[in-house]
């Protein structure tokens, strides 16, 4: 498209522009993406970010916080509960596959919590059990 430019001393001028718009949604072949809940879930334990970011594809920028909102270093693990922030703030969350205290990796300690879960000696609350991403909740 084509704009006509004039400025206040009546001088004018055509400049051509392209607008490209970009989408903002997340793709992957490697890890799942549910973009009806702005989710990406099914990371491996112990993935650094740099090695996530090559998992995902996305037109639009973006950047990965941390659950307090802090953006994070490529060489930190992803962790349930970090985020992809898109440049218009649409926000995906992380799920690692049975990180549920979010520190990126799947152990004993997760595998106690899950315990407590199961066996209701803890409160049951959605968002906690959507965490539970290997149950498929």
């Amino acid at each position: 498209e084509t704009i006509k430019l004039v400025d206040l001393a009546g001088n004018e001028t055509e400049v051509k522009i392209e607008a490209k718009f970009y989408k903002d949604i997340i793709t992957s072949d490697d890890v799942t993406v549910v973009e009806e809940e702005t989710i990406v879930k099914d990371v491996q334990p112990n993935t650094k970010i740099s090695e996530f970011m090559k998992k995902i594809n996305a037109e639009m920028e973006y950047v990965i916080t941390d659950s307090n909102g802090n953006t994070v270093s490529e060489t930190t693990n992803v962790a349930t509960g970090y985020q992809i922030k898109m440049a218009n703030d649409k926000i995906y969350t992380i799920i690692v596959l049975g990180d549920c205290n979010g520190d990126g990796s799947a152990d004993i300690i997760d595998i106690f919590r899950i315990k407590l879960a199961i066996t209701a000696r803890i409160p049951k609350k959605i968002s906690l059990l959507k965490f539970f991403s290997f149950l498929k909740v």
